[in-house]
Protein backbone atom coordinates (compact mmCIF):
# COMPACT_ATOMS: atom_id res chain seq x y z
CA UNK A 1 0.00 0.00 0.00
CA UNK A 2 1.56 3.03 -1.20
CA UNK A 3 0.01 5.31 0.97
CA UNK A 4 0.28 3.80 4.30
CA UNK A 5 3.25 5.32 6.77
CA UNK A 6 5.46 2.89 8.07
CA UNK A 7 7.25 4.27 11.15
CA UNK A 8 10.89 2.88 12.48
CA UNK A 9 11.54 2.60 15.98
CA UNK A 10 16.09 1.41 15.79
CA UNK A 11 17.61 0.47 18.57
CA UNK A 12 21.14 -1.26 19.49
CA UNK A 13 19.82 -4.99 18.28
CA UNK A 14 16.42 -4.85 17.12
CA UNK A 15 14.23 -2.72 14.93
CA UNK A 16 10.63 -2.43 15.58
CA UNK A 17 7.92 -1.42 12.51
CA UNK A 18 4.62 0.51 13.70
CA UNK A 19 1.98 0.52 10.93
CA UNK A 20 -1.95 0.55 10.91
CA UNK A 21 -2.22 -2.61 9.01
CA UNK A 22 -0.15 -5.43 8.10
CA UNK A 23 -1.39 -5.54 4.77
CA UNK A 24 1.95 -6.43 3.09
CA UNK A 25 5.87 -8.22 4.31
CA UNK A 26 8.10 -5.26 4.54
CA UNK A 27 12.36 -5.66 4.30
CA UNK A 28 14.61 -3.61 6.23
CA UNK A 29 17.78 -2.11 4.78
CA UNK A 30 20.23 -0.61 6.69
CA UNK A 31 24.21 -0.07 6.33
CA UNK A 32 26.73 1.69 8.85
CA UNK A 33 26.39 4.66 10.38
CA UNK A 34 29.86 6.06 9.52
CA UNK A 35 31.56 5.18 6.05
CA UNK A 36 35.06 4.29 7.88
CA UNK A 37 32.33 1.45 10.05
CA UNK A 38 32.54 -1.68 8.03
CA UNK A 39 28.74 -3.16 7.82
CA UNK A 40 28.63 -6.63 10.07
CA UNK A 41 25.70 -8.26 11.05
CA UNK A 42 25.02 -11.36 12.72
CA UNK A 43 23.94 -14.86 11.51
CA UNK A 44 23.86 -18.23 13.29
CA UNK A 45 26.32 -21.28 12.95
CA UNK A 46 24.22 -24.54 13.13
CA UNK A 47 25.50 -27.98 12.21
CA UNK A 48 23.67 -31.41 12.01
CA UNK A 49 24.25 -35.20 11.79
CA UNK A 50 22.64 -38.24 10.96
CA UNK A 51 21.96 -40.70 13.42
CA UNK A 52 25.83 -43.05 13.94
CA UNK A 53 25.76 -46.30 13.75
CA UNK A 54 28.72 -48.73 13.54
CA UNK A 55 31.15 -49.01 10.84
CA UNK A 56 29.35 -46.21 8.92
CA UNK A 57 31.14 -42.95 8.29
CA UNK A 58 29.57 -40.02 10.15
CA UNK A 59 29.08 -36.54 8.17
CA UNK A 60 28.90 -33.21 10.00
CA UNK A 61 26.85 -30.83 8.23
CA UNK A 62 27.58 -26.86 9.22
CA UNK A 63 24.96 -24.10 7.97
CA UNK A 64 25.23 -20.40 8.12
CA UNK A 65 21.56 -19.14 8.30
CA UNK A 66 20.15 -15.36 8.77
CA UNK A 67 19.20 -14.90 12.67
CA UNK A 68 15.80 -15.58 12.62
CA UNK A 69 13.39 -18.04 13.05
CA UNK A 70 12.53 -18.65 9.66
CA UNK A 71 15.88 -19.01 9.34
CA UNK A 72 16.50 -21.66 11.57
CA UNK A 73 13.04 -23.58 11.09
CA UNK A 74 13.85 -23.91 6.73
CA UNK A 75 17.06 -25.48 7.50
CA UNK A 76 15.15 -27.82 10.43
CA UNK A 77 13.10 -29.00 7.90
CA UNK A 78 15.36 -29.81 5.23
CA UNK A 79 17.38 -31.78 7.96
CA UNK A 80 14.24 -33.53 9.12
CA UNK A 81 13.48 -34.40 5.36
CA UNK A 82 17.23 -36.20 5.57
CA UNK A 83 17.04 -37.60 8.99
CA UNK A 84 19.33 -34.87 10.53
CA UNK A 85 19.87 -33.58 13.76
CA UNK A 86 20.60 -30.94 15.51
CA UNK A 87 23.89 -31.14 17.13
CA UNK A 88 23.91 -28.07 19.57
CA UNK A 89 22.45 -24.78 20.14
CA UNK A 90 23.20 -22.84 16.98
CA UNK A 91 26.24 -20.81 17.77
CA UNK A 92 26.07 -16.60 16.87
CA UNK A 93 28.64 -15.33 14.51
CA UNK A 94 29.54 -11.77 13.78
CA UNK A 95 30.04 -11.72 9.87
CA UNK A 96 31.75 -8.66 8.66
CA UNK A 97 31.59 -7.16 4.93
CA UNK A 98 34.98 -7.44 4.13
CA UNK A 99 34.30 -10.25 0.91
CA UNK A 100 36.13 -12.97 2.62
CA UNK A 101 34.88 -16.19 2.09
CA UNK A 102 33.93 -18.43 5.64
CA UNK A 103 36.53 -20.52 6.53
CA UNK A 104 35.25 -23.85 8.45
CA UNK A 105 38.31 -26.39 9.65
CA UNK A 106 37.66 -29.56 11.41
CA UNK A 107 39.81 -29.56 14.12
CA UNK A 108 40.36 -31.80 17.55
CA UNK A 109 38.94 -34.95 16.58
CA UNK A 110 39.07 -38.68 17.86
CA UNK A 111 42.21 -40.27 16.72
CA UNK A 112 39.12 -43.17 16.51
CA UNK A 113 38.65 -41.40 13.71
CA UNK A 114 40.05 -39.83 10.45
CA UNK A 115 38.33 -37.07 8.12
CA UNK A 116 37.70 -38.54 4.74
CA UNK A 117 37.89 -35.08 2.74
CA UNK A 118 41.16 -33.80 0.96
CA UNK A 119 41.57 -30.76 3.13
CA UNK A 120 40.00 -30.03 6.62
CA UNK A 121 39.14 -26.64 5.80
CA UNK A 122 35.98 -26.25 4.19
CA UNK A 123 34.13 -22.62 2.89
CA UNK A 124 31.30 -20.88 2.18
CA UNK A 125 31.20 -18.20 0.04
CA UNK A 126 30.99 -14.73 0.96
CA UNK A 127 27.92 -13.80 -0.89
CA UNK A 128 26.14 -16.85 0.09
CA UNK A 129 27.13 -16.26 3.78
CA UNK A 130 26.18 -12.61 3.87
CA UNK A 131 22.82 -12.97 2.25
CA UNK A 132 22.24 -16.62 3.43
CA UNK A 133 20.43 -17.07 -0.36
CA UNK A 134 20.34 -20.45 -0.17
CA UNK A 135 19.73 -22.16 3.24
CA UNK A 136 20.25 -25.46 1.27
CA UNK A 137 24.14 -24.75 1.20
CA UNK A 138 26.41 -25.78 3.66
CA UNK A 139 30.21 -27.27 4.49
CA UNK A 140 30.55 -30.66 5.00
CA UNK A 141 32.99 -32.75 6.70
CA UNK A 142 32.73 -36.65 6.55
CA UNK A 143 34.43 -38.97 9.45
CA UNK A 144 35.40 -42.82 9.49
CA UNK A 145 35.54 -44.50 12.20
CA UNK A 146 39.16 -46.79 12.19
CA UNK A 147 36.85 -49.45 14.49
CA UNK A 148 33.83 -50.94 14.11
CA UNK A 149 33.09 -50.87 18.04
CA UNK A 150 33.99 -46.72 17.83
CA UNK A 151 30.37 -45.38 19.11
CA UNK A 152 31.61 -42.31 19.89
CA UNK A 153 32.74 -38.96 17.93
CA UNK A 154 33.89 -35.72 19.65
CA UNK A 155 36.05 -32.78 17.49
CA UNK A 156 36.02 -28.93 17.43
CA UNK A 157 34.93 -27.01 13.93
CA UNK A 158 36.31 -23.47 13.99
CA UNK A 159 34.73 -20.87 12.29
CA UNK A 160 36.37 -17.47 11.03
CA UNK A 161 37.53 -14.83 8.20
CA UNK A 162 40.89 -14.85 7.67
CA UNK A 163 40.99 -10.94 8.49
CA UNK A 164 39.21 -12.02 11.57
CA UNK A 165 41.19 -14.41 13.34
CA UNK A 166 40.28 -13.03 16.67
CA UNK A 167 36.60 -13.49 16.35
CA UNK A 168 36.83 -17.16 15.50
CA UNK A 169 33.96 -19.38 16.84
CA UNK A 170 34.21 -23.01 18.12
CA UNK A 171 31.64 -25.55 17.47
CA UNK A 172 32.06 -28.36 19.61
CA UNK A 173 30.41 -31.44 18.21
CA UNK A 174 29.98 -34.89 20.60
CA UNK A 175 28.27 -37.41 18.39
CA UNK A 176 27.48 -40.53 20.79
CA UNK A 177 25.38 -43.25 18.67
CA UNK A 178 23.45 -44.46 21.06
CA UNK A 179 21.77 -41.12 22.08
CA UNK A 180 18.70 -39.92 19.89
CA UNK A 181 18.42 -35.79 19.72
CA UNK A 182 15.66 -33.83 20.03
CA UNK A 183 16.19 -31.43 17.31
CA UNK A 184 14.13 -28.15 18.56
CA UNK A 185 14.73 -28.88 22.30
CA UNK A 186 18.66 -27.00 21.63
CA UNK A 187 16.95 -24.15 19.75
CA UNK A 188 17.31 -20.80 22.61
CA UNK A 189 18.62 -17.51 22.78
CA UNK A 190 16.19 -16.00 20.58
CA UNK A 191 17.00 -18.01 17.62
CA UNK A 192 13.05 -19.28 18.13
CA UNK A 193 10.78 -17.04 19.86
CA UNK A 194 9.86 -18.53 23.23
CA UNK A 195 5.79 -19.58 23.20
CA UNK A 196 4.05 -17.57 25.65
CA UNK A 197 1.78 -14.41 25.03
CA UNK A 198 2.96 -11.69 22.63
CA UNK A 199 1.25 -9.17 25.06
CA UNK A 200 1.71 -9.29 28.75
CA UNK A 201 -0.39 -6.84 30.17
CA UNK A 202 -3.94 -7.64 30.86
CA UNK A 203 -6.99 -6.04 28.53
CA UNK A 204 -8.24 -4.96 31.52
CA UNK A 205 -5.31 -3.06 32.78
CA UNK A 206 -5.27 -1.34 29.40
CA UNK A 207 -8.07 -0.55 29.41
CA UNK A 208 -7.53 1.35 32.80
CA UNK A 209 -4.26 3.23 31.58
CA UNK A 210 -6.44 3.92 28.17
CA UNK A 211 -9.12 6.10 30.01
CA UNK A 212 -6.40 7.58 32.41
CA UNK A 213 -4.04 8.65 29.50
CA UNK A 214 -5.91 9.54 26.43
CA UNK A 215 -7.73 11.98 27.20
CA UNK A 216 -5.40 15.27 26.94
CA UNK A 217 -4.37 16.89 30.46
CA UNK A 218 -3.82 20.86 31.09
CA UNK A 219 -0.91 19.39 33.39
CA UNK A 220 0.82 17.48 30.21
CA UNK A 221 0.18 14.34 32.36
CA UNK A 222 -1.46 11.79 29.52
CA UNK A 223 -0.49 9.92 26.90
CA UNK A 224 2.31 12.77 25.53
CA UNK A 225 4.12 12.93 28.86
CA UNK A 226 4.37 8.67 28.84
CA UNK A 227 5.51 8.50 24.91
CA UNK A 228 8.17 11.10 26.42
CA UNK A 229 8.78 8.77 29.57
CA UNK A 230 9.10 5.75 27.31
CA UNK A 231 11.72 7.98 24.68
CA UNK A 232 9.06 7.48 21.67
CA UNK A 233 8.17 11.00 21.66
CA UNK A 234 9.47 11.01 18.04
CA UNK A 235 6.47 9.36 16.92
CA UNK A 236 3.91 11.38 18.54
CA UNK A 237 2.17 12.56 15.64
CA UNK A 238 1.44 8.92 14.62
CA UNK A 239 0.32 8.30 18.03
CA UNK A 240 -2.38 11.34 18.04
CA UNK A 241 -3.72 10.16 14.77
CA UNK A 242 -4.57 6.63 16.45
CA UNK A 243 -8.04 6.31 17.84
CA UNK A 244 -6.27 5.37 21.59
CA UNK A 245 -2.53 6.92 21.29
CA UNK A 246 -2.39 5.06 24.62
CA UNK A 247 -3.00 1.17 23.12
CA UNK A 248 -0.02 2.22 20.74
CA UNK A 249 2.75 3.15 23.05
CA UNK A 250 1.73 0.43 25.11
CA UNK A 251 2.29 -1.63 21.85
CA UNK A 252 5.68 -0.51 21.31
CA UNK A 253 6.97 -0.51 25.02
CA UNK A 254 5.97 -4.16 25.26
CA UNK A 255 7.49 -5.34 22.21
CA UNK A 256 10.98 -3.42 23.16
CA UNK A 257 10.39 -4.70 26.63
CA UNK A 258 10.36 -8.82 27.30
CA UNK A 259 11.98 -9.04 30.51
CA UNK A 260 9.91 -10.36 33.59
CA UNK A 261 10.59 -6.95 35.39
CA UNK A 262 9.37 -4.70 32.31
CA UNK A 263 5.86 -4.48 34.03
CA UNK A 264 7.64 -3.36 37.29
CA UNK A 265 9.35 -0.56 35.43
CA UNK A 266 6.19 0.77 33.84
CA UNK A 267 4.85 1.33 37.01
CA UNK A 268 7.96 2.81 38.41
CA UNK A 269 7.44 5.40 35.38
CA UNK A 270 4.00 5.75 35.84
CA UNK A 271 4.83 6.96 39.30
CA UNK A 272 7.86 9.44 37.98
CA UNK A 273 4.74 10.76 36.48
CA UNK A 274 2.57 11.41 39.10
CA UNK A 275 0.18 9.28 37.94
CA UNK A 276 -1.17 7.46 41.15
CA UNK A 277 -4.15 6.12 39.77
CA UNK A 278 -2.67 4.86 36.52
CA UNK A 279 0.24 3.27 38.79
CA UNK A 280 -2.18 1.78 41.24
CA UNK A 281 -4.03 -0.14 38.73
CA UNK A 282 -0.53 -1.55 37.36
CA UNK A 283 0.56 -2.26 40.78
CA UNK A 284 -2.76 -4.63 41.74
CA UNK A 285 -1.76 -6.68 38.78
CA UNK A 286 1.91 -6.84 39.74
CA UNK A 287 0.96 -8.14 43.83
CA UNK A 288 -1.62 -10.01 42.32
CA UNK A 289 1.20 -12.23 40.52
CA UNK A 290 3.22 -12.50 43.37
Amino acid sequence: NPVQCVYCQLDDKHCYLMLDKLVSRYTTIGCSATADRQPSKVVQLAAFSSPMWPAKDCSIRVYCIDDTADGIESVLDVEEKMGGCLLETPTPFCLHDNKETLCLTAEDFDAEWRCKVESKTQEIPFYHAWHCVNNSLHAAFTFQPIHVSVAKLTCTISVCQMSRLDQKRALNIEINKNEVLNRRSMICNGVVDATGPVFRIPKHVRIALCEYLDPLSHTGQDWRMLAHSLQVDGYVDYFASMPSPTTHILDLWEARNRTDDSIRELYRILCSMGLSDAATVVETEITAHL
